[in-house]
């Protein structure tokens, strides 16, 4: 298996719109293509998601944070 791009614990905002934060928790294993990954909200983790890594890599769609940016940046 290929290694991906995005790891667990990785946090992401959106692009556009009201800047969400969004932390990778964990690898969703299955048979797709493309890796897919459950996300929680800063602040909110009940609040969950599931993307796949070409979904969280569209510069369109969200920015990685690194530990030095945040959402405002």
């Amino acid at each position: 298996m290929a290694k991906t791009k995005v790891q667990v614990g990785d946090r992401f905002t959106t692009v556009g719109g009201y800047p969400t934060i969004w932390t990778i928790e964990r690898e969703i294993h299955g048979p797709t293509v493309t890796p897919h990954f459950q996300l929680s909200q800063e602040g909110q983790p009940s609040r969950v998601k599931t993307l796949s890594e070409s979904v969280l890599l569209d510069a369109n769609q969200y920015r990685k944070l690194t530990s030095a940016t945040t959402a405002a940046a």
